[in-house]
């Protein structure tokens, strides 16, 4: 089938840089419903609420409680010649306020760091436009590679001090249980433990590039037996080929940057995924043998692709051998590897038969050997277009594809013909644009799907600020009694309301953590990456410059070409993690100056007063608790307005891949149901990992 006119305009539009913003959206898209700012700024305000109750319980004469150390003594609490409710909880709330005047110092750092790393990202792509100014990618790449250290430290100390927080009032709450406790207190306990547990950062868990560096090896390995088996009628695929190459290197830095486990698909950092999707097109190319599903198969075509697929397949085979795992995808890929030779093997056989004599027939459609390999290759081809999709549809990924740098084109006249390599681009096009499409809207859904669960924490925050509401008025009950007279049924349930404001405060502190957390996993993870680009790619690039040529091509692409490809898509991913993390910074210094800063401001003068003057303790506690309702408010309205324009941005971007799967012909009802299938697992994945994160937070646990 020759392509139509539109369908060849949408193959041909040379994008090169162009496609830096097109990849950067569809990547921070990707990853937006997992990482969103929200879930770091909208419990501030709140925690800043329980951090002022905390100061208020403090003027209680009950809070001249002695707690009681355990046999092996207190770890986190301080000996203020014995161990004082009122003396903890002033420690607690000085801790509070230091764990967020470190955020607020530190997140305008990460902001003006990210800054100059965008900078430094722009000069990158200039330097890659012009050959001789390669060698400054080098010193560009280690001034964003300081950026990411300087902000992997500010996050790593913002993140200690919640840290130290977190431990003390946990112990604190323990210490309060130990006083008076209920089966509640004890689940309750429980899940402290377990939050405190899941918020803790592992300090010595390292980023492994072992993969990546393999991946690399395999697709330049690729593209020179790619090079030495390709014909120059065969120009037309090499887009695919190439692009493929570039697509397997992002998803093995998208496994490389896993922040966390909890919301990918089971085996998801497996080999299997950056494999099969550099060896797709092998796929596609022989698939074009076959003519619909039980029509046998096409021997003209398959005398133009079956020995160049074979030959590549054979090659992927050869260097599975070496990477696969143990884990499910790896079987699979291996079966399906091994299917496919057999066949690919079995065609060459045929055509070598009919290539030696004259009259020769090779066996129709109603031969039990073809019928056997038109089953057992288009089973398996379904079963690798399945694990492609998922790969093309884990959080960072690029829906539509890498960029290419070069010059190739494509031959026009060979798209317009009905030959063999023409069927290959179509079927390659047809795959692209449906799993592009199917994954996109898969993004769509699930950030639909985050959005309401944000909905359902906001909820949450405005019960805990109800609660602590309440449980303030109470406090202050107790401080203005005390006073004048201690009345034993005002502090019957002292011991309660301060275990309850410290359950409040912790959930709202572990929740703040454990962003924070991500942030430093992130930052730690990126200058690791950003090394490894330096070290791998861009001196192999300068290398390969330096000792002129091109080197090996595949169609009009070079060597030289495949490198800058690589630097693009590697540093433009990068750029949009990047995008993606420093919003938590961006969006608190735009944020905190009029939502967070000044109820810090107004803990530290509650403080000032210790709770011991309940006048102006009273006032500046209701003006806490009304400003965090505010504060709240206003946060819920930026998150909205920017959840709108995330959404419109998407369906902008759904509906564009769209148009172009319907600009072409639809791929068969078995491949259609592989790419639903493959998108569809990791689309569960994250969904199921976002609502679990989010059940299992003590935030929705203590208002279950």
């Amino acid at each position: 089938m020759a392509l139509n006119q539109q369908q060849v305009d949408i193959l041909t539009v040379r994008e090169d840089f162009d496609a830096v913003r097109r990849i950067l959206g569809e990547a921070k898209d990707s990853f937006s419903p997992q990482y969103r700012w929200e879930n770091l700024l909208t419990p501030a305000p709140v925690a800043l609420n329980a951090l002022g109750a905390c100061v208020v319980a403090t003027g209680s004469s009950r809070a001249d409680t002695r707690l009681t150390p355990p046999r092996e003594g207190f770890k986190y609490l301080e000996d203020f010649g014995g161990f004082s409710l009122r003396a903890s909880l002033v420690k607690s709330a000085d801790l509070g306020r230091l764990a967020f005047m470190e955020t607020e110092s530190n997140m305008n750092k990460i902001h003006l760091l990210s800054e100059n790393a965008y900078r430094k990202f722009n000069n990158i792509l200039e330097a890659l436009m012009d050959p001789q100014a390669a060698r400054y990618m080098r010193s560009e790449l280690q001034t964003w590679d300081r950026a990411s250290l300087e902000c992997y430290e500010s996050a790593r100390t913002t993140d200690s001090k919640f840290g130290d927080w977190l431990n003390h009032a946990s112990e604190l709450h323990r210490a309060c249980v130990t006083l008076e406790s209920t089966a509640a207190d004890q689940e309750v306990l429980k899940d402290i433990e377990l939050a405190v547990a899941n918020a803790s950062l592992d300090a010595n868990k390292q980023i492994s590039t072992i993969q990546m560096e393999k991946s690399l090896e395999a697709a330049t390995e690729a593209f020179k037996k790619a090079s030495e088996e390709f014909s120059s009628d065969w120009d037309v695929v090499s887009q695919q080929i190439v692009q493929k190459l570039q697509d397997s290197l992002t998803t093995a830095l998208n496994q490389a940057m896993s922040i966390t486990n909890a919301s990918k698909p089971k085996d998801a950092d497996d080999t299997t995924y950056s494999q099969v999707v550099r060896d797709l097109v092998h796929w596609e190319i022989l698939s074009t043998a076959f003519v619909s599903t039980t029509d046998g198969i096409d021997w003209e075509v398959a005398g133009k692709c079956v020995p160049f697929a074979a030959k590549m397949l054979d090659n992927s085979q050869k260097v599975f051998a070496s990477l696969a795992t143990g884990a499910e995808p790896s079987q699979q890929y291996r079966s399906a590897l091994e299917i496919a030779c057999k066949v690919a093997n079995g065609l060459l056989t045929e055509l070598g038969n009919a290539a030696k004599g004259i009259g020769y027939t090779p066996p129709n459609k109603d031969s039990e050997t073809v019928k056997a390999w038109q089953r057992d290759f288009l089973s398996s081809y379904a079963t690798v277009v399945a694990l492609s999709a998922t790969a093309k549809s884990l959080p960072g990924s690029t829906a539509n594809g890498s960029a290419l740098l070069g010059e190739g084109n494509a031959n026009l006249s060979q798209l317009q013909a009905k030959t063999a390599q023409a069927q290959a681009v179509l079927e390659s096009a047809k795959n692209r644009f449906s799993t592009a499409s199917e994954a996109l809207s898969a993004t769509q859904e699930t950030y639909q799907s985050s959005t309401e669960i944000f909905s359902e924490q906001q909820q949450k925050l405005n019960q805990i600020n109800s609660k602590l509401e309440s449980l303030r008025s109470s406090s202050l009950e107790m401080v203005c009694t005390h006073m004048l007279t201690t009345l034993h049924k005002l502090t019957d349930n002292f011991e309660n309301e301060i275990k309850s404001i410290l359950v409040q405060s912790i959930a709202t502190m572990a929740k703040m953590k454990t962003e924070i957390s991500n942030l430093v996993r992130f930052f730690n993870a990126i200058s690791v990456i950003v090394r490894f680009v330096a070290d791998k790619h861009v001196n192999t690039y300068i290398g390969s410059i330096n000792s002129g040529g091109d080197g090996p091509k595949v169609g009009p692409y070079s060597m030289i070409d495949f490198q800058r490809s690589s630097i693009l898509n590697r540093m433009t991913t990068i750029r949009a993690y990047f995008s993606a993390f420093s919003e938590y910074a961006t969006m608190w210094t735009q944020i905190s100056r009029d939502s967070v800063f000044p109820m810090l401001r107004m803990v530290e003068q509650l403080s000032a007063f210790g709770g011991q003057d309940p006048r102006m303790t009273g006032r500046i506690a209701s003006e806490i608790q009304g400003f965090s309702q505010r504060a709240l408010e206003g946060i819920s309205r930026t998150a909205k307005e920017k959840q709108s324009k995330t959404m419109r941005s998407m369906e902008s971007r759904v509906s564009e891949a769209k148009e172009k799967k319907q600009a072409f012909p639809s791929v068969t009802p078995e491949i259609s149901k592989a790419i639903v299938s493959g998108v569809g697992t990791s689309k569960k994945a994250v969904q199921q990992g976002i609502r679990a994160e989010f059940d299992q937070i003590l935030l929705t646990k203590v208002l279950a």
